[in-house]
């Protein structure tokens, strides 16, 4: 039992770092989209096809301080299926992220795609992914002090559309896993009509890792943590999740940059005969920052999996004279 609780306690020991300036869009629920944050994981789950949207609210009742334009939020769906073709163990998936910031809009669509190799009881797996990354920034909601400022173009809406690319390995062993990705490798450009650099996609890896521990029959403890850098800083998550009778899940979660920003609180259950739709939430309560920020944001992630399409085999018939 001693070395259950000192795993447990090195996950939630990652508390302290750095701020890191978040690019890509952030989900509590982590363990639930892990596709997402690792296109290594795509078809990993060889029994069934998985798809699900996430959507997040952040910073719930915040207002701007002029005009409209609210709170940061997210919306996110995913697909990810096992393939197999020459006796390998392949996979594919596709997610689609709408993040809205105000005056900036981040939209991207990437098609992922990850070989798994087995070996004695684990799996390593690598990934890449590809696609396009779209920023839409509305002028109209920027406030000018200086009228010559060059990156003013007027009023209207910028739209650029970029090429965008990631890698990743991840390995399952047992009942523990670990992952890291590298994102925005080409690290892509945004430039306005004048072709001034708006905007630039940093490059920055994503490292998760957990690990199941059964307590008993009927409960399982799920700590698990994530860590992101674009190189100069970080950003650290780590949680402790319990699900129950393969049914119920319930647990807590700090976030951390320079301090311990938010404590977040997560419960879920899954659905149906076989448990394949699963509805899982997370308010997270806000710790610092509060006399900018909100004091809640609210998550809700939902899923569904479908057995996987089995190739179909053809029984051989015997009879005293023919073999079909």
């Amino acid at each position: 039992m001693k070395y259950k609780i000192l795993l447990i306690l090195s996950f939630l020991c990652v508390i302290t770092g750095t701020v890191l300036a978040q690019q890509d869009a952030q989900f509590s629920q982590y363990m639930f989209s892990r596709m997402y944050i690792n296109p290594a994981t795509a078809g990993l789950d060889t029994a069934n096809i998985n798809m699900g949207a996430g959507y997040r609210a952040q910073w719930v009742g915040y207002t701007a301080t002029f005009d409209d334009g609210g709170a940061p939020n997210t919306t996110m769906l995913y697909f990810s299926m096992p393939i197999k073709a020459l006796g390998t163990r392949q996979g594919m998936g596709l997610h689609f992220v709408n993040d809205q910031l105000g005056p900036l809009t981040n939209i991207e669509l990437m098609l992922s795609y990850a070989y798994h190799y087995e070996f004695r009881d684990g799996i390593l797996s690598v990934g890449i992914r590809g696609g396009f990354y779209n920023q839409v920034v509305d002028f109209s909601k920027f406030r000018w002090n200086d009228d010559n400022d060059p990156l003013l173009t007027g009023a209207g809406r910028e739209n650029r559309y970029r090429p965008d690319f990631a890698v990743g390995a991840n390995i399952q062993w047992r009942k523990w896993h670990l992952g890291l990705a590298f994102n925005h490798l080409s690290e892509s450009s945004f430039k306005n009509a004048s072709n001034i650099t708006l905007n630039s996609l940093q490059n920055h890896f994503t490292a998760t890792g957990g690990i199941n521990l059964d307590i008993s029959p009927s409960v399982t403890l799920m700590p698990s943590a994530i860590v992101r850098s674009d190189w100069n800083t970080f950003s650290y998550q780590g949680t402790l999740l319990s699900r129950i009778k393969e049914t119920y899940y319930i647990g807590a979660s700090l976030r951390n940059s320079n301090a311990i920003d938010d404590l977040i609180v997560m419960v879920g259950f899954n659905l149906l005969k076989n448990k394949n739709l699963s509805f899982n939430y997370a308010f997270d309560y806000v710790l610092s920052g509060r006399e900018t920020k909100s004091g809640s944001s609210h998550e809700l992630m939902i899923g569904y999996r479908i057995p996987n399409i089995q190739k179909a085999v053809r029984n051989i018939i015997r009879t005293p004279r023919f073999r079909y």
